[in-house]
């Protein structure tokens, strides 16, 4: 993806996304988990 003397910007660019789109699928479907363990994390009880 990147050469000696030049970058191929087209694909890094599109490996990039394929590499965080996981991630980011991943939290959009557990978002309130995570949400309801930081609010069970601040409480005392």
């Amino acid at each position: 993806m990147k050469g000696m003397y030049s970058t191929d910007w087209p694909v890094l660019m599109s490996s990039s996304v394929i590499a965080v789109l996981p991630v980011l699928v991943a939290f959009l479907l557990a978002q309130d988990a995570f949400v309801k363990g930081v609010m069970m994390s601040g409480m005392k009880e």
